[in-house]
């Protein structure tokens, strides 16, 4: 992979991005899976990983069954290879994702834009203050995805304990720093979720 793959794929992890290991091998693939809605996003990481896709693959549509409703979702997977397997083996090493001790060093402003696409939110339509929506770590794991925030990117971050798990809660006092880490990277379907989108200067 090149800097910009490693990069995307370091803030895909951290989102809906998963890597699987369909069989026993040294080899894993990425799976890039988001709502039908969000179908932009997913042509443009598409366009990035589209090497790793086999002959004439492209994004694809398909209906999942959720509790009793059915959602059109939009993804593409690449084939398997061992590059995959060492960020499978970093994020999963029991099978389920985790935060590798090793993130601060994998993060750069470029994945984090990307962990904001795919999780990221305004806290209400007033507020320049932003949401990350990590429901899938624990308490310990959010904590320290804070700390890289506050001491790498000068982010005003702490967790937010919801009844379905715990949310990064960005202060709307860093609204200019995340404006400014974010705003070269974002595409424009997703713009919309910069700080200052809803506010003027």
């Amino acid at each position: 992979m090149n800097d910009v793959q490693r990069e995307v794929l370091v803030g895909l992890l951290l989102g809906d991005g998963h890597i699987e290991q369909p069989y026993v091998t040294s080899r894993a693939r990425l799976k890039v899976e988001q709502r039908e809605e969000m179908k932009t996003y997913v042509q443009w990481l598409y366009a990035i990983f589209q090497n790793w896709v086999r002959g004439t693959i492209t994004p694809r549509t398909h209906s999942l069954k959720t509790t009793g409703k059915s959602y059109e979702y939009f993804g593409f997977t690449t084939f398997g290879h061992e590059e995959f397997m060492l960020y499978r083996q970093l994020f999963y090493p029991n099978g389920k994702k985790v935060i590798p001790d090793t993130l601060e060093d994998l993060l750069t402003p470029l994945g984090l834009s990307v962990w904001f696409m795919d999780d990221g939110s305004a806290k209400s339509h007033q507020s320049k203050g932003r949401i990350l929506n990590t429901h899938s770590f624990t308490l310990k794991e959010v904590e320290l995805l804070c700390a890289i925030l506050q001491t790498k990117f000068c982010l005003d971050a702490w967790p937010r304990q919801q009844r379905d798990g715990v949310q990064i809660y960005i202060s709307g006092k860093s609204a200019d720093t995340l404006q400014a880490l974010l705003e070269p990277h974002l595409i424009p379907a997703m713009r919309y979720k910069l700080p200052w989108h809803n506010h003027s200067r």
